[in-house]
């Protein structure tokens, strides 16, 4: 599906809530848990990532879930919405799985679609779909229109719920849902400069392994730049991070930084202006656990090492890393020695 950023929209509504009277629908209810409450938390997460990639979403989330599902209906025919998804979950006694509803073939498309790609997203079943032209949100529609049942409120609370130490339930379906749909109309999920850059690290320690790079001390051996350094094969800790820096425009080629205990040294014309400009400096002085990194970050842990935070693996942090003892290493990977070492700084894309 082509999909035009500046004229379509997609009608994305949170199922139950309001009811026809005008009184309050929860949905199937199973404990404390609703499906209005559940499906507004993945709605509100589907319609952030939607956003953020550039697509026009029509919502009753932006309005806590005011409309009932004739108002949902009427809303997206008179805006011309091009396609339409009523986000529920299923009662009590139903089986584990997704499913969805449709009454046309391009419904059909689009349900087989992003149950299928929300399955494997998360390790859910996926039961078919149904047709039934008598639900009222695929059959009163003018355009290509999905009942979506993201599981049961039961069989699959664990999926669908948001759990507040670990970001995995609401959040994370919601940021499939939304992924599903990006995929299915074309339109590149966004990716922030944090997801970016520890992407880039990860390739670069990554090419470095794999065409056996070796690890050089003094950052004048090493190459300027990301391009030199693949045909010297050599570079140190603080070359790594900077060129994953420069590959990702936050420095300029030959721009070249690292940590000195609770300093940061600058190499390269405008390097320290460049570095105010893109990242924001935080010194926590926090072990890893306490510290508040997010992966990518670039980091000091009271040393002169200069390293990214690769994110929280079980019970440890992780780390991406070229000093002598990383190289031929799988990236990110657990430095025991680090565990309760506070940090001292973290420098973070702005």
């Amino acid at each position: 599906m082509k999909w035009n950023k500046e004229k379509d929209v997609l009608a994305l509504m949170v199922g139950h809530g309001k009811s026809l009277d005008g009184t309050w629908d929860p949905g199937c209810v199973y404990g404390k848990y609703t499906e209005a409450d559940l499906m507004y938390q993945i709605v509100k997460s589907a319609v952030h990532l939607l956003r953020k990639s550039g697509v026009k979403v029509l919502t009753d989330y932006d309005t806590k879930n005011d409309k009932n599902m004739k108002a949902s209906v009427a809303l997206a025919n008179q805006k011309g919405a091009r396609l339409y998804m009523s986000v529920h979950c299923d009662y009590i006694p139903a089986a584990s799985g997704i499913m969805y509803y449709y009454a046309s073939a391009a419904g059909k498309k689009l349900g087989d679609h992003v149950c299928k790609y929300l399955a494997k997203a998360m390790d859910m079943k996926f039961k078919g779909g149904v047709k039934d032209p008598q639900k009222y949100e695929v059959g009163q529609t003018n355009m290509t229109a999905v009942l979506l049942e993201t599981g049961a409120i039961k069989a699959d609370l664990a999926k669908l719920k948001e759990y507040a130490s670990i970001k995995k339930g609401a959040k994370k379906y919601g940021r499939s849902l939304a992924k599903a749909i990006l995929k299915y109309i074309g339109v590149p999920v966004y990716v922030t400069k944090q997801t970016k850059l520890a992407r880039r690290e990860a390739a670069i320690l990554a090419y470095a392994n794999l065409n056996h790079f070796k690890y050089t001390k003094k950052y004048k051996d090493c190459a300027k730049t990301w391009k030199g350094a693949k045909k010297l094969k050599r570079m140190n800790c603080s070359c790594a991070m900077s060129y994953a820096a420069q590959e990702e425009g936050l420095l300029d080629p030959g721009q070249i930084f690292w940590f000195s205990i609770n300093k940061i040294v600058c190499k390269g014309k405008g390097t320290k202006a460049k570095i105010k400009k893109n990242f924001k400096i935080i010194r926590p002085n926090k072990t890893p656990k306490k510290a508040g990194m997010k992966k990518g970050d670039f980091t000091c842990s009271g040393r002169k090492h200069t390293q990214a935070y690769g994110g929280w693996k079980g019970d440890h942090p992780t780390w991406y890393s070229w000093g002598p003892n990383d190289v031929g290493k799988k990236q990110p990977r657990h430095k025991k020695s680090y565990d309760k070492r506070k940090v001292t700084i973290v420098m973070r894309p702005k």
